[in-house]
């Protein structure tokens, strides 16, 4: 059996564009050494995996065949990266988006004059796709791979981030095989141009939504922030009244020791000195002695000392 070459460029292809998203995500222990050992063996891997040629027959063949070949990318994702699963779907569903608009994008090259000296189409896409995908892996990386890192869309759970990658999945699987099964050429300019539009709004959609989440996120969090500082402030009031209060009653008790004479304030001062006094020598009933013969002594004008 020959090794079916079509499938060793299309997992590569799926893995590259899935690592130019994902590659600011956190990232497990030894993630340098076992993505590209997982990467080489399914790889290889996928030489195995007969393909029959494209006719109507066998359209459902290559619709279960590429989806398998996709759903096994996950697994590699899962062992290399720190994130929630549905957040890793997500992001492998936008890789295989992205993967498909450099595909079609290829497509429309090979539908162009420039590459009309190859005459086997098979060869003449997989060696436009050598230099179309890394430019499209690069620009998916320095605009939704760093908009990953900026906003840490890594961290988010919300299950509402796998409907745009579903769509793409639709778009990338479906489209083609329907079309050809209606007669419609799947490599015509106007699929290529519709398939790519829609891959690219799902891309916008999938980080704008999470954008949204974002900002809800944030304005969540500014709110329990400002109830919080709210209900400081109400305890703080609380407690300056509270201060206001004892202030007015310490300024009337001054006005009142004002007028005592130096006899009434050396009393004052003896009383103090006794409800002042406390006694821990750890048994109650001696602390209680104690403090009853200290008054008795101190009522006598006997000082004590210790």
């Amino acid at each position: 059996m020959m090794p079916n070459w079509t499938n060793f460029c299309f997992v590569l292809e799926i893995l590259l564009s899935e690592l130019s998203l994902m590659f600011f995500y956190p990232k497990k222990k030894h993630f340098y050494l076992l993505y590209p050992s997982l990467t080489v063996l399914y790889c290889l891997g996928s030489l195995l995996i007969p393909s029959l040629p494209i006719s109507t027959d066998n359209q459902f063949y290559l619709f279960g065949k590429y989806l398998f070949l996709f759903l096994l990318t996950i697994p590699i994702q899962f062992l290399s990266f720190k994130t929630p699963f549905t957040n890793l779907l997500s992001a492998c569903g936008a890789g295989y988006s992205l993967q498909h608009i450099g595909h079609k994008i290829t497509v429309l090259l090979l539908k162009s004059n420039l590459f009309i000296s190859l005459s086997e189409f098979r060869l003449r896409l997989h060696m436009v796709e050598l230099l179309v995908m890394p430019i499209v892996f690069v620009l998916g990386a320095l605009t939704f791979g760093l908009t990953v890192r900026k906003n840490e869309y890594y961290r988010n759970k919300e299950k509402i981030f796998i409907f745009p990658p579903l769509v793409s999945l639709f778009i990338c699987l479906v489209l083609n095989r329907v079309a050809f099964l209606e007669g419609v050429d799947p490599f015509s300019i106007s699929l290529s141009c519709y398939a790519i539009t829609c891959c690219l709004l799902c891309l916008f959609l999938q980080y704008y939504v999470y954008d949204s989440f974002s900002l809800k996120n944030e304005k969540n969090t500014m709110a329990v922030l400002y109830q919080k500082d709210k209900e400081l402030y109400e305890i703080k009031k609380k407690d300056i009244e509270l201060l206001n209060i004892k202030y007015h009653d310490m300024k009337k008790r001054l006005r009142e020791m004002e007028k005592l004479t130096p006899e009434e304030v050396s009393s004052l001062k003896d009383i103090m000195k006794v409800y002042s006094t406390h006694y821990k020598t750890g048994c109650e009933v001696l602390d209680n002695i104690l403090m009853d013969k200290t008054s008795s002594l101190m009522e006598e004008k006997v000082e004590i000392t210790f």
